[in-house]
């Protein structure tokens, strides 16, 4: 301990980084975490020698001038924490982390020696201390012990952390609802991070982030909700039959379609633009919100496809390893031909998502509603998007997407069964339709329509008569066939087939609330970052900010802190980094 603090109290006076004594200040700092790692029962003795011999003067002296040589508080503010938490290779960045790594020293020496205090240094400088609080975060680490399975320590750890990369609400529900943690939750953080860094890239744009996240995005997304409903009760309460069509109702033999229908207030035809052009005009900016904050996770080959494609190429490398070699050898690439990155899946958007097919009918049909009177029908296609990010509509889409085989294996099945009586209508009932009432038979396709009309949407046996057209009287043996056809049916379609299409979306919808209920107690009962259930806490006594369970898992291990770690060269970690990294 002489020797760290006799190191650690060499002065900093030069901005070259790659100086030995500084490099053994950094290696000293290091070798400060590594000894106060508290892995087990025995570590505390060596960590009480530690606390007893380490100067933090000398500590405080280290990080000081450190701060005040490379001016951290003005270069490190004005960067990006994203880009500069990950970029190591600069020299404000190494120092940093050296910075941080002595910060967290004394923060651990504080947690171990009641008799220290770090707040004696705040004076020092107030706007040091807060800049590494806030890029400072604690976990919380349960140890057991190997000899015993009952037994174990709570350990506190510190690491860097930037505010910037801290889940918001909608990631951190989707987290909570992973099904697979273990296997799925690096996938979905990987994917996070990569949406992180490009976001990050953004910034460096000030007036395109606030207009794509910020302030304007929120008051865009406001006014063009508000205008499309606006223009939907504009239409609802101006649009009138025109006086022509009303004239000549009962002179037509065919359908009237009214392509342009008359307005209540004639005055609309002109100032209507006052509410059509912005409406056109945030339309457009709503897709390029979408398509520039989705870059990352747009893909234009399926998933599926990707994954073949790599697949293939795995395969010409096993089988055809010579041709593969002067394949590689001509394209001068080291690596695989196509990039396999299994964590695209989680944010996955393409051209046959709904949210992009929307997304450009949406703009369609805004800017042919604001071109004429006759499309402002248009406008209804767009109403929808007021309510699509209601909590009650992603529920029902989790239901979809849970039950969407079953969903459509049964929907195969019914229109095969309509099918089957489609075939035994044309054959054995053609005589029993009459036209003049709508039933259509003449070929076996007007039939399958009419079957499937018919009997999905009123009873089969009720809707088609038990009588053939011009019957003479009454016929039991016909009455007892189609008695035996319309009790089938009934049987099938409509007591089974059909409640089973309910019966599976209320199966859908009882799964996800007991899917949010387990979570809820999860996180009640078991913290998130750790797993540490409330039982081990009180068991072991372990007094966690007094006794607190609630406390420890939405402040200390809060899940949307503690998803990203800073990422370093692996041949540089020692401790509990490692540890980190590898469990």
């Amino acid at each position: 301990m002489d020797s760290i603090n006799l190191i650690l109290s060499i002065p900093c006076k030069v901005r070259i980084m790659e100086i030995e004594e500084q490099k053994m200040q950094g290696a000293a700092i290091k070798l400060l975490q590594i000894l106060l790692e508290e892995t087990c029962k025995e570590s505390k003795k060596v960590i009480q020698m530690v606390c007893a011999n380490l100067k933090p003067d000398k500590v405080v002296k280290f990080i000081v001038e450190i701060f005040k040589i490379y001016e951290i508080s003005h270069t490190l503010q004005d960067r990006d924490d994203n880009s500069q938490i990950h970029d190591l290779s600069s020299h404000p960045s190494v120092m940093r982390q050296a910075v941080l790594k002595a910060y967290h020293v004394l923060r651990t020496v504080e947690d171990h020696d009641k008799s220290f205090n770090l707040k004696k240094y705040k004076d020092i400088s107030w706007d040091m201390w807060n800049y590494l609080k806030d890029r400072s975060h604690r976990i919380e680490v349960f140890y057991k012990d190997a000899s015993r399975k009952d037994s174990g320590i709570l350990t506190r750890v510190y690491f860097p952390f930037a505010p910037s990369l801290e889940l918001n609400e909608t990631e951190k529900d989707i987290f909570r609802h992973i099904e697979d943690r273990q296997k799925n939750l690096i996938l979905w953080t990987r994917s996070a991070h990569r949406n992180f860094t490009y976001k990050s890239k953004l910034k460096k744009i000030p007036i395109l982030f606030e207009l794509l996240f910020g302030f304007f995005s929120e008051v865009f997304q406001f006014l063009l909700i508000l205008l499309t409903i606006v223009l939907n009760l504009l239409i609802l309460s101006l649009y009138i039959i025109p006086d022509s069509v009303i004239d000549k109702q009962g002179a037509n033999s065919s359908i009237v379609i009214i392509t342009k229908p008359n307005l209540r207030l004639a005055s609309y035809f002109y100032w209507r633009h006052v509410f059509t052009i912005p409406h056109s005009l945030l339309s457009l900016w709503m897709i390029a919100q979408y398509f520039i904050t989705q870059k990352k996770n747009f893909i234009v080959i399926p998933f599926g496809l990707k994954n073949f494609r790599f697949e293939s190429e795995m395969w010409v490398k096993k089988h055809l390893r010579y041709f593969y070699r002067w394949m590689r050898k001509q394209s001068h690439k080291e690596e695989t031909f196509f990039t396999y990155e299994s964590y695209t899946k989680c944010y996955e958007f393409n051209l046959l998502s709904f949210g992009t097919l929307y997304c450009l009918i949406f703009v369609l049909c805004s800017i042919l509603a604001a071109s004429s009177i006759s499309f402002g029908y248009l406008y209804c296609i767009c109403i929808p998007y007021t309510f699509m990010r209601l909590p009650q509509l992603q529920n029902v889409k989790r239901t979809l997407e849970i039950k969407k085989s079953q969903l459509f294996s049964l929907t195969l099945v019914l229109f095969a069964l309509l099918w089957i009586y489609a075939i035994i209508s044309f054959t054995f009932l053609y005589s029993f339709f009459n036209v003049n009432q709508n039933l259509f038979c003449d070929s076996l396709f007007e039939c399958y329509i009419t079957v499937l009309r018919v009997g999905l949407f009123s009873s089969f046996g009720g809707s088609i008569p038990s009588t053939y057209v011009n019957q003479p009287g009454p016929d039991f043996t016909i009455f007892a066939w189609r008695a035996i056809i319309d009790v089938s049916y009934y049987l099938i379609i409509t007591l089974i087939i059909l409640p089973i299409a309910i019966g599976i979306f209320n199966d859908g919808f009882s799964k996800l609330n007991n899917e949010m209920a387990r979570i809820e107690q999860d996180q009640k009962d078991r913290c998130f970052v750790c797993g540490i259930e409330n039982d081990v806490f009180e068991k072991h006594d372990l007094q966690v900010e007094n006794g607190v369970f609630e406390k420890h898992y939405k402040k200390i291990n809060n899940s949307g802190k503690t998803t990203f770690y800073p990422k370093e060269d692996s041949k540089d970690l020692e401790g509990v980094d490692w540890k980190k990294k590898n469990n």
